[in-house]
């Protein structure tokens, strides 16, 4: 049974080579249409065409570009060398017996959440202990701080990163793109997307009137939020929870006003920024549901079972997922 796959969240410890990505997809049949940064865009969507397919597409793609490059200062200690990766695929195909799978109990119940994808998830969750995984829940309070540290971390730093105040980096600098980008001129930001433009404003305050150790403090933080995910690490393998809280809200007309483009993309990332953007940790999307829009719209749209890992966890992630999709077919499991 194949399923369209959200892309994997690869941890900052398994980053992508860009060399293997090209070779890979040539391979593959989708040969990089240019290796330019202008067209960066189109070799994405070649990537998302293979990432997106199966569990096993998803475990290939990793196999070919997982591993330390030497060209990501955020590799940590442990990473493998592309030669050390383990061969995701065929660790795939070994089931989920004995494997312990936990629901964050945080992860269901979040602001604004939709109960019924909430139950949608538990109940694709118990699916996997008729094969074999032992299937319980788990609590971590910091998963619902972790939201509004992020919010600190992730707009104070980027604010820096757009307007070329970020230079400490040691990694590969994409100066075709950075050239296309800086320096911010005013005609960038007319265009540019409110939550961006929010982004940058809510940096800029900060740096102007917080403490100078706000971005220290949060950064901090995100050590204590990383061992609260891994502070009993026999409880679990994986943890389970709604990759969105609710179904995705209409896109907005192209004329909506900015409130009502903010209020849009609100909340979406509830429950991807504190386990896996904030903490590097590994995770995988995967459709497990079909379910009618709560506002009455006439729309039946997919819901996702978001499954984290812990670092270098990537084959459990495959594990788990390939089993429920060899098992159960998302489109009418729900």
């Amino acid at each position: 049974m194949s399923s369209p796959l959200a892309p994997a969240t690869l941890s900052p410890n398994n980053p992508i080579n860009q060399a293997a990505v090209t070779i890979t997809l040539a391979k593959l049949g989708l040969a990089a249409r240019d290796r330019d940064v202008a067209d960066y865009t189109s070799l994405l969507k070649d990537i998302w065409e293979i990432w997106k397919n199966t569990v096993l597409d998803n475990a290939l793609l990793l196999q070919a570009i997982a591993g330390a490059d030497g060209s990501d200062d955020r590799q940590q200690a442990g990473c493998p060398f592309p030669r050390q990766v383990p061969h995701y695929p065929s660790l795939a195909k070994t089931g989920v017996k004995g494997l312990r799978i936990c629901r964050l109990s945080e992860g269901l119940d979040r602001p604004l959440a939709d109960k019924r994808v909430s139950d949608l998830v538990v109940k694709a969750a118990k699916a996997l202990a008729e094969l074999g995984a032992v299937v319980d829940e788990l609590s971590v309070p910091f998963h619902k701080e972790a939201s509004d540290v992020w919010a600190v971390f992730g707009r104070m730093s980027a604010t820096r990163s757009l307007l070329d105040e970020d230079r400490s980096r040691r990694q590969l600098c994409l100066n075709d793109l950075t050239q296309k980008v800086l320096p911010l001129k005013q005609e960038q930001l007319d265009v540019m997307f409110p939550t961006g433009l929010n982004m940058i404003i809510n940096g800029l305050r900060g740096s102007d009137n917080m403490p100078p150790t706000l971005v220290g403090n949060a950064t901090n933080l995100l050590r204590n939020f990383r061992d609260a995910y891994n502070a009993t690490p026999d409880n679990y393998d994986v943890l389970v929870m709604p990759t969105l809280p609710f179904l995705p809200p209409k896109l907005p007309a192209k004329e909506a006003s900015v409130a009502k483009l903010m209020v849009t993309s609100a909340r979406l990332s509830l429950n991807t920024s504190p386990a896996t953007s904030f903490t590097g940790m590994p995770a995988l999307s995967l459709p497990e549901g079909l379910l009618s829009h709560a506002l009455g719209l006439s729309a039946i749209l997919p819901v996702g079972m978001q499954i984290v890992g812990k670092f270098y966890a990537e084959p459990i992630i495959h594990r788990v997922a390939y089993a429920w999709e060899q098992t159960y077919e998302w489109k009418t499991f729900a």
